[in-house]
């Protein structure tokens, strides 16, 4: 299903779940909702890392403030060209996002913008467990 107009990518939000394991915590990636957004890059721009050169591209999320009540700047954003985030798994080409701000939407009727780094590894590159 495409969606056309001012958010035409629907995206899968997820959250932290942490739980209780035999010697440490465990963190998981869980869905908190699929949602459709439009995505723009606005800025890109290099930083060195533990003495290595990385590019990070930073993006503008848009999307209905109904459909984003909750989002905060612990959760991510996964998107992939085919919209495909079924029970089957996540496609590993996905990009990931890595919510920096969500901007207040005080009278509630506008989008809600939200700040976001491209994370430079794919969905399918990240360690599930581990806290990104």
């Amino acid at each position: 299903m495409i969606r056309s107009g001012k958010a035409p990518n629907l995206v899968l939000v997820q959250h932290k779940v942490t739980v209780p394991g035999p010697l440490n915590d465990i963190v998981m990636w869980v869905e908190f909702g699929q949602v459709w957004m439009s995505i723009q890059p606005n800025r890109g721009r290099e930083v060195f890392k533990g003495d290595e050169l990385q590019s990070v591209v930073s993006h503008t999320l848009r999307g209905d403030f109904l459909e984003l009540e909750g989002v905060d700047e612990t959760m991510r954003v996964v998107f992939n060209d085919t919209h495909d985030y079924g029970p089957h798994g996540i496609r590993a080409d996905s990009l990931v996002f890595d919510i920096l701000a969500v901007m207040p939407n005080l009278d509630g009727r506008d989008d809600v913008m939200i700040q976001a780094n491209l994370n430079p590894l794919r969905y399918g590159d990240l360690d599930p467990n581990v806290p990104q």
